[in-house]
Order: structure tokens, then C-alpha cells, then sequence
């Protein structure tokens, strides 16, 4: 058996790391040249149809954002009351107080259709 050195043992653990490193590389470049390819040679081609109405995409779009917000919002309401409960297991103050901002704060997010409603913007 041939005997290595530490030295040469760190040297050859480096360049494996940097071939790996390099291949790793020309992977993340040859996707990045794909997408930017694929965005030039494939461009989307915006005609103006009659039957397109860009108000109804748009309220399409805050639709979407909204229910997104919702969901949000019930995803923050739930973590606050497990953090409120959690706080309440451990008697911790500042727990208790962040459990609270995370309900009202999901509160908020789920409401917020019925307060821009309430503010007249067209939702």
C-alpha cells in the first residue's frame, strides 16, 4: 500500500471539490442559456383580440392575489393560536404577545377583501 501524505490528501480532496465545483457550474450555465433561448426564440405575441378585455384580466389577477392573501392570513391565524397555546404551556410573555400579533395580523389578512370593499375600491 502506498502511503499519502495529509498534504496530499487535502490537495486531492480540493480538486475533486473544484472539478465538482466547475461541473456543477456549466450545469447552472447551460440551464440559465436554455431559459434565456427559450425566451427569445419562443416569444409570446400580444394581438389585440376583440373579445379580450384587459379589466376582467386584471380583476382576474386581484382575485387571485386576494385569495392568495387569504390563505396567508389563515396560515398566520393558526400559527399564532399554537403560538398563543404554546406560550401559555411555558408562561412566556413575549410568546404571548407574538402569538397575538400573528392572530391579529392573520385577522387582517383574511379580512382584507370585506375592508377594501368597505373603502370602495373595486374588488
Amino acid at each position: 500500500m502506498k502511503k499519502r501524505s495529509l498534504l496530499g490528501t487535502v490537495k486531492k480532496f480540493r480538486s475533486n471539490a473544484t472539478t465538482l465545483m466547475r461541473k456543477r457550474k456549466k450545469k447552472v450555465q447551460a440551464a440559465a442559456a436554455l431559459v434565456t433561448a427559450g425566451v427569445f426564440l419562443f416569444p409570446q405575441i400580444a394581438l389585440a383580440n376583440e373579445g379580450f378585455d384587459p379589466v376582467e384580466s386584471m380583476g382576474k389577477m386581484t382575485d387571485l392575489v386576494l385569495t392568495l392573501i387569504t390563505g396567508i392570513g389563515i396560515c398566520l391565524l393558526a400559527f399564532g393560536v399554537l403560538n398563543l397555546a404554546m406560550s401559555f404551556q411555558s408562561h412566556d410573555d413575549s410568546q404571548k404577545s407574538r402569538g397575538v400579533g400573528m392572530m391579529v395580523g392573520g385577522f387582517i389578512a383574511i379580512g382584507l377583501r370585506v375592508v377594501l370593499q368597505f373603502l370602495g375600491v373595486a374588488v
